[in-house]
Formats: structure tokens, sequence, C-alpha cells
């Protein structure tokens, strides 16, 4: 994952994908997501925390100055070994007025 700098109060999206290592690869399993912070904190629905159909995508609208920090996806099949990312360093450009 790469450092960002978004602007405060506009909607961004934090983006994971992982690929399958299941043998044969087209077992057809499907790929499951977990959004952390990257103190372990679950991250779950509220009303700005909002997820993509598959969970792959975090949609944080709007940011605010306090999603600062880092995020961390982990990814797995049904029956794989759960994979963790790097951590995902957001910093919020503050708007002034």
């Amino acid at each position: 994952m790469e450092v960002s700098d978004p602007l405060e109060n506009e909607m961004y999206t934090i983006r994971c994908s992982a690929q399958s290592t299941s043998v044969p690869p087209d077992m057809g399993l499907t790929m499951h997501y977990q959004w952390k912070r990257e103190n372990g904190q679950n991250i779950s629905v509220s009303d700005r925390y909002s997820f993509s159909s598959d969970q792959s995508n975090l949609i944080i609208n709007p940011l605010k100055r306090q999603d600062a920090g880092n995020f961390v996806c982990e990814a797995w099949e049904h029956v794989g070994a759960v994979s963790q990312s790097d951590p995902f360093s957001l910093t919020v450009i503050c708007k002034y007025i």
C-alpha cells in the first residue's frame, strides 16, 4: 500500500487486493477481507465508514482529521491462512477557509 494525502471532508477509498494461493488456483474460493487500525481495532460500518460489496475497499466519507494514521487489510480464503498488508499511512490535509 502507498502513502496518501487526501483532503478533509472529501470521500476517500483505500483499496486492498489479494491473490488466491489455492492449489489448483481455480478452486473458486472467495477472498474475505477485514480492515483494522494498526493498533488491531477492527473497523466496522458506521456513519462515515463503509465497504465495497466484497469488503476489499474501505470507503471513508467524509474524511476527518481523526482518520489520520495507519490502516491494515487482512485477506484470507475460506480455508486459507490470513495474510496482512503492510500499513497504509493516511495523512489528512485540512482545508482552511
